[in-house]
């Protein structure tokens, strides 16, 4: 039987702790807490760029059972192409506090928060704060870009739509889609277990009030979060500003390996296209 709470209510340990590896490649980074609106600590990494002329301030959203480690590389890449980076462990992840994951209930207003520090940062370069979501980051991302929000723009890299569809993903990989009730059953349990209704979870519906420049990239043979979704949230969102792209071959988490024969290209469209957002500033 499928666990009704696993998709929302866990508490993710990291696997790893970088800090002194970063130290000793002298990598250069230092510590960004965040406390959240409701008290919570979150762990999080500051990379600033040497770039001449930084494009702006960049925050990079990790996956559901990942956390700010597993986005580091891509912080690396970040400032290669110009922009200051934050990582965080989003609640419940890694080393910052909480133990429901909520997929943007709580998460949107969290990531405004580390756009809002962020920018109180003195920094040099243009003062622009972007945002690159992944997997639930991205799903989180694009709640986090709707409505006003201290974001100008940002690449939502396999989000979902719903919070619903994944449960309905989650119950036919386990053979229970066609089951009367089930569905019904494990909504219910996991609105105990959490406090609210997880199908008020729709970034496709709160995309419909993002306006501002959004890219949406997802891989044609992603099975965890299949690439209709991605085109659900992008057919949402009203700004003409908005790209997609739909990358021939690509899984769910390979999206970036530069090891593939896309990853390369897809990684600078996207600093291609934050570029382009922090021009239009």
């Amino acid at each position: 039987m499928v666990n009704p709470y696993r998709l929302i209510r866990e508490n993710f340990r990291p696997v790893r702790m970088w800090d002194d590896r970063w130290k000793a490649q002298g990598i250069p980074f230092e510590p960004f807490p965040i406390t959240t609106s409701d008290g919570l600590k979150l762990h999080g990494y500051f990379f600033p760029t040497t770039h001449p002329h930084p494009y702006g301030r960049l925050v990079i959203l990790h996956g559901h059972t990942d956390g700010a480690d597993h986005v580091i590389w891509h912080a690396q890449q970040a400032t290669q192409a110009g922009f200051h980076a934050v990582v965080y462990d989003a609640r419940a992840h890694g080393r910052s506090e909480g133990n429901i994951c909520s997929f943007g209930f709580k998460e949107t207003t969290d990531a405004q928060r580390v756009a809002e520090k962020v920018l109180e940062k003195d920094l040099p370069g243009k003062q622009a704060v972007f945002l690159w979501g992944i997997s639930m980051g991205g799903s989180v991302g694009a709640q986090a870009l709707a409505g006003a929000t201290p974001f100008s723009g940002g690449v939502l890299a396999c989000p979902f739509s719903s919070f619903e569809a994944m449960v309905d993903i989650s119950l036919m990989r386990n053979g229970l889609r066609r089951i009367p009730f089930v569905k019904r059953s494990v909504l219910y349990e996991i609105r105990r277990c959490v406090g609210f209704d997880v199908r008020e979870i729709r970034p496709a519906e709160a995309a419909r009030e993002i306006h501002r420049p959004v890219l949406v990239i997802h891989g044609s043979e992603d099975v965890d979060i299949p690439v209709q979704q991605g085109h659900a949230l992008f057919n949402a969102i009203p700004d003409p500003r908005k790209k997609f792209l739909e990358v021939p071959g690509a899984e769910h988490a390979d999206l970036f390996a530069t090891e593939t024969t896309w990853g390369a290209g897809t990684l600078r469209k996207v600093f291609d296209f934050l570029r382009e957002c922090a021009e239009r500033e």
